[in-house]
């Protein structure tokens, strides 16, 4: 699912850059786009932060554009086209981001699984 986040986060970012031009506060679209690119960077580097500051993003993504979509009196149907696709790729991008922070990483999970006891190689090599 990290692989759909960055995807996503890529794909959001791009397209606000290459829409930022085009739209009445040019400067506000350029930020997130610049900062979905960013994220997405990041969370190629790995690390839960980095997933949710990314999945947040799109969630900021999402929860723009129906703002956005009332703010029209009579979008085209270019515009409307644009905002569904806005939306599901900001949604895919919000569930891979709570995905991708709901699994444990295995190291993780063993290691809590783990707490309190000795590990069975270290407790034969003490009895000897």
């Amino acid at each position: 699912m990290r692989k759909v986040l960055i995807g996503a986060g890529l794909l959001l970012g791009t397209a606000e850059l290459v829409m930022a031009p085009s739209i009445e506060v040019p400067a506000a679209a350029a930020v997130m786009g610049a900062a979905l690119i960013a994220a997405s960077g990041w969370v190629l580097r790995g690390g839960r932060v980095s997933a949710a500051v990314l999945g947040a993003l799109c969630l900021v993504e999402l929860l723009s554009v129906p703002i956005i979509w009332a703010a029209q009196d009579q979008p085209s149907l270019t515009d409307v086209l644009t905002f569904l696709g806005f939306a599901v790729v900001s949604l895919a991008g919000v569930t891979a981001g709570v995905v991708t922070l709901s699994r444990r990483h295995p190291a993780i999970a063993e290691a809590s699984s783990g707490l309190g006891r000795a590990h069975p190689a270290r407790v034969r090599r003490n009895s000897r």
